[in-house]
């Protein structure tokens, strides 16, 4: 009896050390989940732009990206409910956008949306009776791609880069490792906490408000007349980030911290710019 006994609870024993020693598939995928999910909340996306034949393809209800050109916009019938339809077309294919009529009166300034206009769009895919569309949900969704030929670049002396003007409210999560260039009123300014904090300014315009980072390298480099003053306009050059859920402009360039507007970049400027490198230094 002892014997049996002993052969069982032996038996019991090397049951459960083997399925301790086995991988649950369940713990793991839970595992890898939770890294997807720190890492997502810590990084900023990266965009992932589809073209049009990916984006009919998507799952309905997710989000994409896409980069396409306007075919052309059809209005809704007066006292009607019906949307805006904007039909799209990149090398791929094409497809149409909705926009409702509340989503449209929200956007700023609608002449850009019109056929031949390259745009950037954030939507939801989804389909209408057999057809696939994106539906456009917040006003600062669709944009005019940067760099086409409407788009107002900024430059400050001494910058290397361009800046892509835009008010605060039309910066999106489209917006994010795009170099912008804002204007408005500092209504926030705070100095680091520790060593590694960056100072943070909140700067605001008609259309919003959004928070501006640099570190302490910049910081030095930042000239007395240009140091933001709470109250007073500020006009601002960086890189759209996001971090823990909201969108956030970068420094990268101490000088694009400025109390005096800056200067739209044109062919003209430009072509100064040249005549000046061109000639030779004075003795």
């Amino acid at each position: 009896m002892r014997r049996s006994l002993l052969a069982a609870l032996t038996t019991t024993a090397v049951a459960g050390l083997l399925l301790l020693s086995v991988p649950s598939k369940a713990t793991g995928s839970n595992n890898e989940e939770a890294t997807r999910t720190t890492t997502s909340s810590t990084t900023s996306p990266s965009i992932n732009w589809l073209d049009i034949t990916r984006a009919n393809r998507a799952p309905v209800d997710s989000n994409v990206y896409v980069r396409c050109t306007i075919v052309s916009v059809a209005e809704p019938r007066p006292d009607s409910r019906q949307p805006y339809s904007v039909y799209l077309m990149d090398g791929t294919g094409t497809t149409r956008a909705v926009i409702f009529q509340d989503t449209w009166r929200q956007i700023p300034n609608t002449d850009f949306i019109r056929p031949g206009i390259k745009v950037d769009i954030f939507g939801q895919a989804g389909e209408y009776r057999g057809q696939r569309q994106l539906t456009i949900a917040q006003p600062n969704h669709i944009r005019m791609t940067p760099g086409s030929s409407e788009t107002v670049m900024m430059t400050s002396s001494g910058s290397s880069q361009e800046y892509t003007a835009m008010s605060v409210g039309a910066i999106s999560l489209l917006s994010v490792g795009q170099r912008v260039a804002i204007s408005g009123t500092v209504s926030k300014f705070d100095t680091p906490t520790t060593d590694r904090s960056p100072y943070r300014i909140e700067v605001r315009d008609p259309t919003g408000s959004i928070d501006v980072v640099y570190w302490d390298q910049h910081e030095r480099e930042v000239s007395p007349e240009n140091r933001p003053v709470i109250g007073r306009d500020i006009h601002i050059g960086g890189v759209v980030s996001e971090f823990r859920g909201d969108l956030q402009i970068r420094i990268d360039e101490p000088q694009m911290i400025s109390r005096r507007p800056f200067a739209p970049q044109t062919a003209s400027n430009e072509e100064e710019v040249s005549e000046e490198e061109g000639k030779p230094e004075s003795r």
